[in-house]
């Protein structure tokens, strides 16, 4: 079971699960971050009796108002930030002034950690309450890995979200596309999405250039479609 005590012991790697002695201004979860003691982290996650008691600290913030994954971001321990995205911790998860975890590894240069949240699905358009993205905030304190990062993400959800609007033409029978313009629909985006797939060390404009070329290629066909559509609605 996971002790809150005092805080006159120091966790070290070697301690067992039963002798994690927490100061009363932290959870069991932050302590474990702050002292980067991630075996004990893992057996206290995947502690049969700690199974009711995990959930509810994935997201508890400590005296100082951070949760496990703010602190993750900010010291950069991204093999403690995985374990708790994989148990359920709230990639997106906001405080008071809207700053998610993104916001504090934009603004702390972790780009490693930035990685990890997309992987989870961090939403890096959620602004704070000062309309502040965690890409502003990585413009304003100067994190050029960051930013970098960002707009590579970006690119690769506008491609990701482009073949998914081509595709949805095929679901929508007001559009009428004909069976040669589906195949080549289809075939397009295939080629796309394997491309994404077997390209990982892509560029931001390698996914800029790909998105391009798709909309060059469907030009034809998604402009007679879309005047389909309209003659539907007349």
């Amino acid at each position: 079971m996971m002790k809150k005590i005092t805080e006159d012991v120091e966790v070290t790697e070697e301690v067992s699960t039963s002798e994690i002695y927490v100061s009363p201004d932290e959870t069991p979860i932050t302590h474990c971050i702050l002292h980067n003691s991630v075996k004990i982290l893992v057996d206290t996650l995947n502690d049969e009796e700690n199974e009711m008691l995990v959930p509810p600290l994935l997201n508890e913030r400590n005296a100082t108002g951070k949760s496990p994954l703010e602190l993750c971001a900010i010291l950069g321990r991204t093999d403690i930030m995985r374990e708790l995205l994989s148990k359920g911790a709230d990639v997106n998860l906001a405080n008071c002034e809207g700053y998610t975890p993104a916001h504090y590894a934009s603004a702390w240069g972790q780009v490693a950690v930035l990685k990890i949240l997309t992987e989870f699905g961090a939403d890096l358009t959620i602004t704070n309450i000062r309309s502040e993205s965690p890409k502003d905030i990585a413009q304003r304190y100067g994190k050029v890995e960051c930013i970098d990062f960002i707009d590579w993400a970006f690119a690769k959800e506008s491609l990701l979200a482009r073949i998914k609007a081509i595709q949805d033409v095929l679901i929508e029978p007001e559009k009428k596309p004909s069976r040669e313009e589906k195949n080549l629909i289809i075939n397009s985006c295939k080629e796309k999405l394997a491309w994404v797939e077997n390209t990982p060390t892509a560029t931001t404009q390698e996914f800029i250039s790909q998105q391009v070329a798709l909309d060059t290629a469907l030009s034809a066909v998604l402009s007679k479609v879309t005047k389909n559509l309209n003659k539907s609605t007349v």
